[in-house]
């Protein structure tokens, strides 16, 4: 029990009383329970969103056919395959080839970067080696 005196306690039994009356406070638990209800959605909404976006990537990377053969790599040049291709090379080596060595920030390389990195990776999945860190792999992300 409390150790309040008896009129304070009728007092605030009181207020207690006006504000059940006034419904202000149920009003305000009832858009409470709105907006977490409208942030659950987003939340979901964006959850999806962000599925979608992944399951279209690994389904174009499922689909890719990538360059395995180092005679083909070496008779291509730099200059006759576009950044686009050798970047989903790359990613490719790293989401379904499971190359540990390529590193995380490679698709902000330039293009010669970009074609030593894929070099390496053919090179690496090629000797079965791809899935062991390697140092001094020759290609740092600066």
């Amino acid at each position: 029990m409390s150790k309040l005196p008896p009129e304070c306690r009728r007092y605030l039994r009181g207020a207690a009383r006006e504000q059940d009356k006034s419904k202000a406070y149920q009003g305000f638990l009832l858009a409470q329970a709105h907006e977490d209800a409208k942030t659950a959605k987003e939340k979901r909404a964006a959850v999806d969103k962000r599925k979608d976006r992944v399951e279209k990537r690994m389904a174009k990377l499922n689909a890719f056919k990538p360059i395995l053969n180092l005679k083909m790599l070496e008779e291509m040049t730099v200059s006759g395959d576009k950044v686009d291709r050798i970047k989903e090379q790359l990613s490719w080596h790293k989401r379904i080839g499971r190359d540990v060595n390529i590193p995380a920030g490679f698709h902000a390389f330039r293009k010669a970067k970009a074609w030593v990195a894929m070099i390496q990776a053919v090179q690496r999945h090629l000797h079965g080696v791809a899935h062991q860190k390697i140092k001094g792999t020759g290609i740092q992300s600066t």
